[in-house]
């Protein structure tokens, strides 16, 4: 099985005139943005969740099920003026903000996270996060570790 970031740029075709909009019957609708793949997840069609016990609930899969030797998830909270330090690795973050104005810094872009906007770094992406706000900042982030 192709790697996740493979699939993702084996089935992504464009829906609008700029490259900038892409859709991906694996994670929806994304805008491809340099190196990081962004997806506004308020943009996308919710799945009723329909069973016994449930109400009024919807649901949306973050990350496909994919082939990988482990999966690992991480919550950080960043202060004022806080950031990690640039970093790369093997393994695919799929980063969602959750509180403040964080945002991911490559080498070559900065991305504002806002909320319910999902943000898929490829592997080997050097990165780091950033609080760009006066409030902390929290994000998830999954890490996806393929074979």
């Amino acid at each position: 099985m192709a790697n996740l970031a493979t699939q993702f740029q084996r089935q992504s075709k464009i829906i609008t005139q700029t490259f900038f909009f892409t859709f991906n019957p694996l994670i929806g609708v994304v805008e491809k943005n340099m190196s990081l793949l962004v997806r506004r997840l308020s943009e996308e069609d919710w799945e009723p969740w329909i069973g016994e016990g449930y109400e009024n609930a919807s649901s949306l899969m973050a990350v496909q099920k994919t082939d990988a030797t482990a999966v690992s998830c991480r919550i950080i909270k960043l202060q004022p003026g806080g950031h990690t330090g640039s970093h790369s690795h093997e393994r695919i973050h799929s980063v969602i903000a959750i509180d403040g104005q964080p945002a991911i810094e490559t080498d070559k872009e900065k991305v504002k996270l806002d909320r319910l906007v999902n943000v898929m770094v490829p592997p080997n992406v050097p990165h780091r996060f950033v609080n760009t706000g006066k409030e902390p900042s929290i994000i998830l982030v999954q890490n996806i570790f393929e074979k």
